[in-house]
């Protein structure tokens, strides 16, 4: 039995009961597949994330050595005490040319099992002072999020 709803003083039909309960079951539809759409969304977010940490590790081919760490020393006259933080980070951005964000530097350093404990074990926010020591210094540069070796400094790396 389908009960219509009417115009008021024309009596021409506006909608039936059916056809609001009909839009009703399509929007409870429609929010739950909305649900599980956002759901998936966070779901695939949380891959790309991880997955994203793993491609920059597979960009890193280079073994760190004690004298990449030195930047601009040769064998004869690397220093004997160990690295500091800011040449930690000039080596990770010399073996990527095309930047990284504060985050990805400071990952680099700590899955390289050759950084000192010093320097692996830094606090975490201490990458951001490094860096931003090395902008004023004409060092590297912000491009956005990321950091990357000026041009002098990537000729004499």
């Amino acid at each position: 039995m389908a009960i219509t709803i009417h115009k008021p003083k024309t009596g021409t039909p506006l909608v039936t009961l059916e056809e609001v309960e009909e839009w009703r079951e399509e929007l409870r539809k429609l929010k739950d597949q909305q649900a599980m759409i956002g759901a998936k969304i966070l779901d695939l977010e949380k891959h790309l994330t991880a997955a994203d940490f793993f491609v920059r590790r597979e960009h890193i081919t280079h073994k760190l050595t004690a004298s990449d760490l030195h930047v601009g020393a040769t064998p004869e006259t690397k220093p004997s005490m160990p690295p500091t933080m800011q040449e930690a980070v000039l080596w990770v951005l010399q073996k990527n040319p095309n930047g990284m964000e504060p985050k990805q530097i400071s990952n680099v350093i700590r899955i390289n099992p050759d950084m000192p404990p010093k320097i692996k074990n830094a606090h975490p926010n201490y990458i951001y002072t490094v860096l931003m020591r090395l902008v004023q210094q004409g060092t590297i540069s912000k491009y956005g999020a990321a950091y990357k070796l000026t041009a002098k400094t990537a000729d004499t790396g």
